[in-house]
């Protein structure tokens, strides 16, 4: 009988390992994952377009019968662009002038992650595709760090409630400097 368990157990083919599955996700992998999401919505700058009322909806006609009128926003409709980001959406005003807003701050940090969010923007610089690789940093891995926490800094400057939270953790991260 020991004879054909042994062979039973030789003949099967080896199982491949496979990776834990981690129920609880950790404070780093969940700031890890909402820092990509934010960078990916503006590296990719998906934007919807919504039509507004028109300009003359409430004009004022006068009483007196003259053929004078207000020509403003007679042009065209008007449109407005929103940004689709994991917070929900924001108009590419409000995005545009928080980054310019930190490009030009007094404070040098800020100033950098202002130019990082620039450059994310620019659609002829070289900046990583993902900042995660296999559910890690990427190959970058500095590099990474200091995008996420640019683009959580944009998102707490924008409001987004989750932001702050995995801000912090982020934060953590860099200033102990782990590379």
């Amino acid at each position: 009988m020991t004879l054909t368990l042994e062979v039973h157990y030789m003949t099967q083919p080896k199982r491949l390992r496979r990776p834990a599955i981690n129920p609880q996700p950790t404070p780093g992998r969940s700031a890890r994952e909402y820092a990509e999401l934010w960078y990916i919505a503006l590296r990719v700058w998906s934007v919807r377009e919504v039509e507004l009322p028109p300009g003359n909806a409430g004009r004022y006609y006068p009483r007196d019968g003259s053929t004078e009128h207000l020509t403003m926003g007679e042009g065209g409709p008007i449109k407005a662009t929103y940004l689709r980001t994991p917070a929900g959406d924001y108009t590419e005003q409000e995005v545009a002038q928080a980054i310019k807003t930190m490009t030009l701050s007094g404070i040098p940090e800020t100033v950098q992650l202002g130019r990082m969010l620039s450059r994310l923007r620019d659609e002829r610089s070289k900046t990583m595709v993902s900042l995660l690789r296999d559910g890690g940093w990427s190959s970058n891995r500095e590099g990474a760090v200091r995008y996420g926490v640019a683009v959580l800094s944009l998102a707490v400057r924008l409001q987004d409630p989750q932001a702050e939270l995995h801000l912090n953790v982020l934060r953590r991260v860099l200033a102990r400097a782990e590379f």
